[in-house]
């Protein structure tokens, strides 16, 4: 056990080094985009980050296939760093740009959703290295790494946030500000994850035969996986939940630095002190809830199904106490037209006749929802789809559940920002309530057929 759990905290921590530069870029996303291009919309920014998520699923159906066909997954977790690598230099050098700043960024996130697409595969890792008695645990690992890699984001941008843009250059046009510490911070775990993955993870590469690298061969590896006598009800069911449950997080980051500068009137400064504390609030929740997984033998005594059920209350909860009830008292944040902050009625119609719900009501719910809920489903999700999948080569089936939930990352953010553009944030709560009732609904269903497998 001692060398399984060595194991597991070597790919754990290239976990959480792989991660760092994608969860830290959402605290100043939003703001750093809005401030160096005035052209730049919420419904851009949440098509900036529909594009990624494409380039994401499309990216990790290819690292998927080519480390089944070479037996090995190093030379696609080399080459996913090299590309976040090269999201990393053209992020912090997109003031060498005169104009259209907000395409380069664009593309800055597009390598990075292809960079981290290589996650389904360290996921496979961490099945194959743990026993199905400790599966619980090793995704606690997983999970832990990734929150892990949050709070650090957001602590470092804390650290930082007394230096404002367009802070100091090193370079003509390389700057150190608030919005590129985080950058830095990634280029510099980048390195260091090479250096991990080349003389540290350990993966038993397999004798692979030449005539597997054909669409024959993929097509019989398919027929290989439906033949076998899988739960394929219960897998289905998994799908569908990872993607409904995917909606919470796909829509609301995208949209709260959106929120903080329109409903709130919040400046581009204050938006990044409030995304941080809030991140570090929910990494902080979320890792003692994995911590209880991985030392605590939380998962022997909590029950995963009755943990997701748990989570998804929580959000239907959060959905009802951060709605924006009609309040006179609490009106939308006026439009400034020096800071660029408050809510502009040229773009939103509804700045006059929407209320804001008051700020605490809807940090806490929201806070709670992704330093607790979330994880929890998440964990449990993960934890359930890998017992159902058994002892088998997990690398395709991790990287369908992967691809299925970018599905929904694609599309969600371009629909959330245009439903909160055309009617503001009531009614995509409204949404997101419905839908995890629904959640609720279809776990209750199959409650008993899942009970095996918890």
């Amino acid at each position: 056990q001692h060398a399984e759990y060595s194991s597991l905290l070597v790919t754990a921590l290239t976990i959480f080094l792989c991660s760092v530069e994608f969860s830290i870029l959402h605290v100043g996303e939003w703001p750093y985009m809005h401030q160096i291009d005035e052209a730049a919309t919420s419904s851009f920014f949440g098509l900036a980050s529909s594009l990624s998520k494409a380039a994401h699923a499309l990216a990790a159906i290819a690292f998927a296939l080519v480390a089944h066909w070479m037996g090995d997954i190093k030379p696609a977790l080399l080459t996913g760093r090299l590309i976040t690598l090269l999201g990393c230099l053209l992020y912090l050098s997109v003031e060498f740009f005169p104009f259209e700043k907000r395409f380069v960024l664009l593309t800055a996130y597009i390598l990075f959703g292809i960079g981290f697409s290589t996650s389904p595969l360290l996921r496979a890792l961490i099945s194959r290295q743990s026993s199905l008695e400790n599966r619980s645990t090793a995704f606690a690992f997983v999970h832990s790494a990734h929150l892990l890699s949050i709070l650090t984001g957001a602590v470092v941008q804390l650290i930082f946030s007394g230096l404002p843009y367009p802070g100091f250059e090193i370079l003509p046009n390389i700057k150190v500000h608030i919005y590129t510490v985080p950058i830095w911070l990634a280029l510099l775990t980048n390195i260091v994850v090479i250096f991990v993955i080349i003389f540290k993870l350990e993966v038993h590469k397999k004798e692979v035969d030449a005539s597997s690298f054909s669409l024959s061969s993929l097509r019989l590896s398919f027929s290989h996986l439906c033949s076998l006598s899988l739960p394929w009800f219960l897998i289905g069911v998994i799908i569908v939940e990872k993607c409904l449950v995917g909606i919470f997080p796909a829509s609301i980051p995208v949209l709260t630095g959106p929120i903080m500068s329109t409903v709130y009137g919040m400046s581009g400064q204050e938006t990044v002190v409030i995304l941080a504390i809030k991140q570090s609030c929910t990494g902080v929740m979320a890792i003692l809830l994995f911590l209880g997984f991985v030392f605590g033998d939380f998962g022997r005594i909590i029950s995963t199904r009755v943990l997701f059920l748990v989570a998804t209350f929580v959000i239907i909860t959060a959905s009802v106490l951060t709605f924006p009830y009609p309040n006179p008292d609490s009106p939308i944040a006026l439009f400034n037209e020096t800071t660029r902050t408050g809510c502009d009625p040229d773009e939103y119609s509804w700045c006059f006749s929407a209320s804001a719900t008051p700020f605490l009501l809807f940090f806490i719910p929201i806070s709670l929802s992704l330093g607790f809920a979330i994880p929890s489903a998440m964990l449990s999700l993960d934890t359930i789809y890998s017992r159902l999948l058994g002892d088998i080569d997990q690398s395709l089936m991790q990287a369908v559940i992967d691809i299925s939930d970018d599905i929904a990352h694609v599309t969600l953010p371009l629909a959330a920002t245009a439903l909160f553009t055309s009617s503001g944030y009531s009614s995509v709560i409204i949404a997101i309530g419905s839908i995890f009732i629904g959640a609720a609904a279809l776990w209750i269903i199959s409650w008993r057929w899942l009970r095996p497998y918890v």
